[in-house]
Parts: structure tokens; C-alpha cells; sequence
């Protein structure tokens, strides 16, 4: 039997977290989110908004992957920088996850539960 603890970030039980995303990381992504954070907080770079949208929505899928919510915090954080670089709209995202996939950063999660996201939207519907 699964844990039934509800995770943090959204209110649905911390063994559904890999279902909810449609994307799970690959080996390269993980290696690919290292390199961005080395980037950030070891060398001090200033990364452009686009690699800051790359590194946030790798970290998303990561932490729901691998049920790690205790990195929300550094997600948070990569989200206040991209905030203050203008944020990103939708299309945009959507042509990020495209170059990700191509990449092979991220691939189809075989898990993805579209229910569970479903279920989400209409809790904060009401």
C-alpha cells in the first residue's frame, strides 16, 4: 500500500505526483538541470529567460517524478528570477517542452494520469 500523505504542492496524494505530468525527466535532463544550477548558484551567471523557463519546468517534472518536494524551494526561486525577466505565456512554454522532448531532456510518461490533473483544476474551480 502506497503512502496516502498529501504532498505540499497540490493537494493530492504524494504517490499520484508521478501521474500528474504528461513529461517525466530523462537521464540527459537530469544532467542537463545540474549544468543550468551549477550555472546559477556556483558560477553567478544570469541565465536568459528561456533557460530559466528550461530549468523551471525540468524542476516541475523532476520533483513530481521522483516525489522530491523538498526542491519546491528551489523551484520557487528560479520562478521569482523568471517573473523578474517579464514570465513567460503559454505558447512559449508549449514551444520549450517541444525543444526539451527533441533534446531528449524530457520524454512521455508512461504514468501520466490526466484524471489527476483534471481533478486538480476543478478543486481550485470551486
Amino acid at each position: 500500500m502506497g503512502s496516502r500523505t498529501v504532498g505540499k504542492l497540490y493537494p493530492i496524494a504524494l504517490d499520484d505526483y508521478p501521474k500528474l505530468l504528461r513529461y517525466k525527466v530523462s537521464e540527459k535532463g537530469i544532467y542537463h538541470i545540474e549544468d543550468l544550477i551549477r550555472e546559477i548558484f556556483v558560477e553567478n551567471k544570469e541565465l536568459s529567460l528561456n533557460k530559466l523557463t528550461q530549468l523551471g519546468l525540468l524542476l516541475k517534472t523532476y520533483i513530481c517524478q521522483t516525489k522530491r518536494v523538498d526542491e519546491e524551494v528551489m523551484f520557487q526561486e528560479i520562478s521569482k528570477r523568471a517573473r523578474n525577466l517579464g514570465g513567460v505565456e503559454t505558447h512559449e512554454i508549449k514551444a520549450i517542452l517541444k525543444r526539451l522532448m527533441m533534446r531528449d531532456l524530457i520524454s512521455s510518461n508512461p504514468l501520466y494520469d490526466p484524471r489527476i490533473a483534471i481533478g486538480i483544476h476543478h478543486k481550485e474551480m470551486y
